[in-house]
This record gives structure tokens, sequence and C-alpha cells, in this order.
């Protein structure tokens, strides 16, 4: 009788596992190496091939200890499972106690801002500068610096890098306010939007929930401390470790194309209104201080026609502005639609620069669109880098702003 049973959970399980594993195999990566198949996938394939074994193992394991010895051996194993699973859950609740995170908290009040080594006071004879800006304003800094202080040997030319990766208008508000003003700049160079843009969709991969008019539904890269453990957050467990296998299951009958592009209109950039928002609010602030201020435009390789390796430029606009579809499915704006929205923060900030009496530094208009000078969307080589750095340097120097600095004259 049992050999009975037995014999039909095999013919069971085979014909189960076998139209699960079917399933895997019709799959197309993006990336394949193997037929159709990335190198993930293939060693995917090789190791679910090891579940074909489990019958002869069990049978295997019964014919030593026999039916009593295999049940009670399920038994200590579930019991197992079950500590294991305890154990972990009490260390982790105990730790997120501890750090006191166990609630999902605000990305834009956990983003630290840059820490400074200079010193609050500074000098009259230092002309300081500060950097305002996302990952695009992280590395020309110290080649502004450079430049500046070959035109001006005679002043202590100090540049204050306060931008950050994922920062926006938003984030630069909250730390200037907070922190930045401390340190009493002649000068704030700003310049956003790419991030600000962003903030219009909801990836999976850097958001929680539907689009928030206050952004708090985009965590970046902060994501994974919002949500909780793995063991104890069964979605998040299936989210980052099971759901590629659930979506390479029948891929090519379910879903068909995985992605998509799409031109969408300049409604569909929600975020805008924001940006303006935050921007008008930190220019209140800082003019308030009595500091100059210099608005720069930001350069992108976006553009209507984008034609051979250009077409390989879309690492931002199909990871950071994609929209799930369904679970395997995504759709992300064309370049020409990037190219229209960018083109519309970078007339806010013209704009602005104009009604708010500031300086305007058109970065976007100088840049040439190859990859000379981009590494990606929007960030730049060595050579950018430079670039940007001589842009922002000649109006700095143009505008005669260190001159009407003088030394002696301390800002109050």
């Amino acid at each position: 009788m049992k050999r009975r049973l037995f014999l039909v959970f095999t013919v069971a399980y085979y014909v189960f596992y076998s139209f699960l594993y079917s399933g895997w195999l019709f799959h197309k990566s993006g990336n394949p190496v193997l037929f159709q198949y990335s190198k993930g996938c293939v060693l995917f394939l090789l190791v679910m091939l090891l579940p074909f074994f489990i019958p002869l193992i069990i049978r295997s394991y019964v014919r030593r200890v026999g039916w009593k010895g295999f049940f009670l051996a399920m038994i200590l194993f579930i019991v197992f499972i079950s500590m294991l699973y305890w154990m972990s859950s009490l260390f982790y609740y105990r730790r997120m106690f501890a750090e006191n995170k166990y609630h999902l908290f605000d990305p834009y009040l956990q983003m630290s801002p840059q820490r400074f080594d200079e010193t609050e006071q500074k000098d009259y004879n230092t002309f300081r500068i500060l950097i305002l800006g996302g990952s695009t304003s992280m590395y020309y800094p110290n080649l502004l610096r450079e430049f500046i202080q070959e035109h001006h040997p005679s002043r202590k030319i100090e540049i204050l890098n306060g931008s950050n990766h994922w920062y926006t208008a938003k984030h630069s508000l909250i730390t200037y306010v907070t922190y930045y003003y401390l340190w009493k700049p002649d000068l704030v160079v700003i310049m956003h939007g790419i991030n600000d843009l962003s903030r219009s969709f909801s990836p999976r991969d850097w958001a929680i929930g539907e689009y928030d008019d206050l952004w708090n539904h985009y965590y970046g890269a902060s994501i994974k401390g919002a949500r909780p453990g793995l063991l104890i957050y069964r979605q998040y467990l299936y989210k980052e470790y099971l759901s590629p296998f659930a979506y390479a299951w029948f891929s090519n009958l379910r879903f068909g194309e995985r992605e998509r592009e799409m031109d969408y209109p300049l409604g569909r950039y929600v975020s805008i209104d924001k940006f303006r928002q935050y921007l008008i609010s930190l220019l209140k602030y800082v003019k308030g201080d009595g500091a100059d201020i210099m608005l720069v435009s930001q350069p992108s390789i976006y553009k209507s026609h984008m034609e051979g390796y250009e077409k390989v430029y879309k690492t931002l606009r199909w990871h950071i502005f994609n929209t799930p579809l369904n679970d395997a499915q995504i759709e992300y704006p064309s370049a020409a639609s990037l190219e229209n929205a960018m083109n519309e923060i970078n007339k806010i900030v013209s704009d602005m620069a104009i009604s708010e009496g500031v300086f305007f530094v058109d970065a976007a208009g100088a840049f040439p669109k190859d990859r000379d000078y981009f590494i990606d969307d929007l960030h730049y080589t060595d050579k950018g880098s430079r670039l940007m750095a001589e842009i922002i340097g000649e109006k700095i120097i143009a505008s005669s702003i260190i001159e009407k600095s003088l030394p002696g004259e301390k800002r109050e």
C-alpha cells in the first residue's frame, strides 16, 4: 500500500514539476549567451534540475531508515525550520527596535548632507562657493576651484560641495536651511532638474506606492532600509529573490515584449510644479542670507533622434523613469519625451533666474550631446566635468562677483 502511494506521489510530482520547469524554458533573457538565455538564467536552469532527484532521494532514505524514520526526520526538520524562523524574527525585531528603524521613514530626513571639513568662520580674504545639486554636480567642483584660483591668485577660493547622489531641489532646500547656511557662502551655485523630474515616476526598485506630491514615495537607494527584514516581510522576500523566477515562468507566452518606449506628453511629468516650488523656496532663503546665486541649466544627452551607439544611453530613463505595467512589463519615456521634459525644467530655471534677478548659466546649451562628454544619460566623463567647470568658472569670472566681494568686508 505504501509503495503504491509513493508511486502515485512520484508520478504526480514529476508531472507537476515538469510543467513548472518547462515554464522557465519559455523565457527570453535580455542579454542571451546560450540560445535565448542569459548567464544567470542558464545557472538557474541547471540548479533547478536538482528537484527532479527528490523522489529518488526520498526512496533511498526510506530504504535505509523505514517510513517511521522518514516521518520522524520530516517532523524534526519542520520543527528546526520553525525555530529558525522564530529566532530570526526575534533577532530582527530586537535589532530594529534598538536602532529605531521599525517603521517606514521619510527618505528626505534620512539622506544626510555632506559634512564640511572647513570651519564655519572664514577669513576676510576667502571667497566661499557652495555647490548644490545631485550626482551630476559632485565631480566638477575641484576643477572649478582650480579654474577660478588661476584667475584670482591673490584670493583664497574655497568650494563646499553640498551636492549628493539622488538629491533634488527639496533635499538642497532642507539641507541648506538646517546646515549649509551656517557656512555663510559668498556664492551658491545650484543645478537641479533630473532627479526632480524622476519623482514623477514610481519604479519598484526605488519607490513605494504611487506618486506622492511631497515626493515621499521615492526612497532611492535607501529603499532597502525602508522595507522590513526578509523573513518577516514575505512580499519583500518575494520581490527581492523569488520574483525573477516568477517573471520568467512562461514569460514569452504571458507577457510578450518586456519593455516599451513611450512618447509621454509633458503632463506626465507631474513633479515639475513641485520642482518650481522647492527651487523658489531655496532661492528665498539663500537671498535672505545675502549670498549671490547662480542657477545652472542641466545638460543631458537626450535628443529627438538618437542613432547608433547613442541608443544604449538609456540607463536612467529605463531604470529610474520606468512605470510597472504588471509583474514583468515596464514602460519608460522615449529620449524625445525626456528631452522635452528637460527643456521645460531648464526653461523654469532660466525664467526664474530672470524673475529673481540672479545669475544664469546655460550649461545645457553649451554641452555637446555625444559620448565624449557623457558616460550615460546625464553623468559626465572627465572631459565633460572639465567643460562644466569651465562654463561655470567663466561665468563667475565674467560677472566680477569675486572682485565685488572685497577683502575686509565681512558678510553678515
